[in-house]
């Protein structure tokens, strides 16, 4: 009888390991890219266009110009209004932006898309005239 050679069964061994298909635990950004986008609220939650203004909540970008932030008239579609300029991610849950110029006075809903997933905040923001 001959003996086996142990090179041949560890790697067939590596070989059949290789081939199994990997569970979201042995991924650790798979948790990451399923969590929900969240935007919790606005600090100040009125101010006039031009303002710097930061928006709280969960699972945005860290990188400002992967976060996508319109001010839309409130009552309209997501996404509908003025494009913000994001200027500070500091965290996933902070993210600092630019109120648009030249929009008039009133309610908006401020939308947020980031990780491939749109949210937009509950509270209305309140955009003061000039003046």
């Amino acid at each position: 009888m001959k003996t086996q050679n142990p090179l041949l069964l560890i790697l067939f061994a590596c070989w059949l390991n290789a081939c199994l298909e990997p569970t979201p635990a042995a991924m650790p950004y798979a948790a990451e890219r399923e969590a929900s986008l969240a935007v919790y609220g606005v600090d100040p939650n009125s101010a006039k266009c031009g303002t710097e203004v930061t928006l709280y909540g969960e699972n945005f970008e860290m990188l400002p110009s992967a976060n996508f932030v319109t001010f839309d008239p409130w009552g309209l579609e997501p996404h509908a209004g003025r494009i913000a300029k994001v200027t500070h991610a500091p965290h996933s849950g902070m993210v600092r932006v630019t109120i648009p110029k030249d929009l008039p006075a009133g309610d908006y809903a401020i939308s947020v898309t980031a990780r491939g997933q749109s949210q937009r905040c509950a509270i209305p923001f309140n955009i003061k005239a000039d003046g």
